[in-house]
């Protein structure tokens, strides 16, 4: 059996898309996988995480290693900043018998474990005014390291797969795109609508925005389209949003955003109900009229294939990516045009989704999932092929 160890390294609450990606990572693994790759995740002793409760035959490794701003942490940043290289994790990894380490950044050089990276987009290409210079900076030497160090990278989209290639022409040539997918929820034991409406006080006809509140997740514009609406004497359209509320980034972003959303008197149609669990995120997506995914630039987005696995009806931002994911039930608006979107939030508020008729059909989820786990089993396959020089 070949030990793969996938880090982990946030909390799932942090960054709930992420958690999901790999809860998906190991499903199609181990469809296709099951008795060739032993699995294993690696992670902190203070890091918070449901996955080993979701897999409860997974192993899991607990490491103050990768405990933010522990011992083993600075060490690992300072051998990392200075000399290229993770000795202390790579040293811990061999101790474990680990033969691979997939969606990490980097060993080193030479550190005898394959490695495939996994680079999450290039929006600090696309939006560098959402970043400081300094993130540029880090954020280019990491994907740069990444690229000449590791055996394989691995992208979510072809357009990024584009972006990689233009950003970095060097390094290992083992590049390839993983289309992630959403797994179908078993609806026995989910909120009904009623209960959903009692908790959160929440309109029975809504929509359902589950991003977080990331400033190039785009929120602002939902609330100018639904300010449009209220100007135009289109009134009662609701927009449900869950997420968590703070982006590193811009840390004034949310509290800004919900001072413009008070100003304008929308506190009943622009509803935040923060950080959710899981089944009622899945019950809240469920019972909607749509989802919207208003984003001015995604990886690969987590919303859009949920509602893709969920067959909802989806208003999403017309960027490469989405258009690449292209749901059967999507209808596309320009990410700038708050009117476009107000006008489609009415046409569906005063109808029913119904009346979204799907633009082609879509491979069932099982067929999907086995795709996108051969498409991983074939590049760590290449990767392997390399280290061993054949």
């Amino acid at each position: 059996m070949l030990r793969v160890a996938i880090p982990y390294i946030f909390n799932d609450e942090d960054w709930l898309g992420g958690r999901n990606y790999f809860a998906n990572l190991i499903r199609a693994i181990r469809l296709v996988a099951a008795d060739r790759v032993d699995l294993t995740l690696v992670t902190g002793r203070r890091i918070r995480t449901t996955l080993p409760d979701e897999f409860v035959d997974l192993k899991v490794l607990r490491t103050s290693l990768f405990d933010r701003k522990s011992l083993g942490w600075w060490v690992r940043t300072l051998d990392m900043r200075l000399l290229n290289r993770d000795l202390l994790l790579t040293s811990y990894l061999k101790r474990h018998r680990i033969d691979v380490l997939s969606h990490c950044m980097h060993l080193g050089p030479r550190s005898g474990i394959v490695t495939l990276s996994w680079l999450y987009d290039f929006q600090f290409l696309h939006l560098p005014e959402l970043w400081t210079k300094g993130q540029i900076k880090w954020a280019t030497q990491w994907y740069q390291a990444a690229c000449r160090n590791c055996d394989a990278v691995l992208v979510s989209s072809a357009s990024a797969l584009t972006d990689l290639n233009g950003f970095a022409p060097f390094g290992t040539h083992i590049r390839g795109v993983l289309h992630f997918v959403s797994n179908p929820i078993s609806l026995e034991g989910l909120p009904s609508l009623e209960v959903l409406q009692k908790h959160y006080a929440i309109q029975d006809r809504y929509f359902y925005l589950p991003n977080q509140f990331w400033q190039n997740k785009n929120h602002q514009l939902v609330v100018k389209a639904l300010a449009v609406l209220r100007a135009s004497a289109r009134d009662g359209v609701q927009v449900v949003c869950t997420g968590k509320s703070f982006d590193g980034r811009q840390p004034h972003f949310f509290d800004q955003l919900m001072q413009h959303v008070i100003e304008s008197g929308l506190e009943e149609h622009f509803r935040v109900l923060g950080i959710v669990p899981l089944a009622h995120a899945q019950a809240l997506m469920l019972h909607s009229l749509a989802v919207i995914n208003p984003s001015k630039f995604e990886g690969w987005s987590t919303s859009v294939e949920e509602a893709k696995t969920m067959d909802k009806p989806i208003l999403l931002s017309k960027i490469e990516v989405h258009l690449e994911q292209n749901p059967p039930l999507g209808v596309f608006f320009d990410p700038e045009n708050a009117s476009q979107l107000a006008d489609l939030l009415y046409q569906i508020h005063s109808g029913s989704p119904s009346d979204l008729k799907p633009s082609h059909a879509l491979p069932s989820y099982e067929d999907r999932l086995q795709s996108y786990g051969l498409t991983y089993l074939d590049l760590l396959d290449q990767a392997l092929r390399a280290s061993h020089g054949s």
